[in-house]
């Protein structure tokens, strides 16, 4: 999709794994402004290198899941994002970030994931006899 011109957007295009890895884990927060979001990979990403979230209120699918790994907070317009982002100490940014790595360590390792995928064909395969 074509990005406006901004002076406040800067595109920086795609980026190569290295570079992704680097600036997630050297930023203070992982901001998600979009409304629409599902399950996130960035967010994942984001909390594999222990940075925490900050999403959008009316997202809440993002918002629930910061709620169970106890990682991330949300606003709902620019005076709470503001709000957030000055509660930002160290210790409340580690913790955080500590928080969405042991959240996704336990919610999507590869066994877990795995099982939950042969869990769902078989669901599906007894429901069409097949097992």
């Amino acid at each position: 999709m074509p990005i406006p011109f901004d002076e406040n957007i800067i595109h920086l295009g795609f980026l190569a794994d290295e570079e992704k890895w680097a600036a997630l884990s050297a930023c203070d927060w992982l901001m998600m402004p979009s409304p629409k979001e599902s399950l996130s990979m960035a967010l994942l990403e984001a909390w594999t290198v222990g940075r925490p979230a900050l999403v959008n209120a009316e997202c809440d699918v993002l918002v629930a899941h910061c709620r169970v790994a106890h990682a991330g907070l949300w606003y709902r317009n620019y005076e709470e994002w503001l709000s957030a982002l000055s509660l930002g100490d160290d210790n409340l940014l580690q913790t955080l970030g500590r928080n969405g790595r042991a959240y996704v360590e336990r919610e999507y390792n590869w066994k877990r994931v795995e099982s939950d995928y042969l869990g769902c064909i078989a669901n599906v395969a007894r429901m069409n006899g097949l097992g």
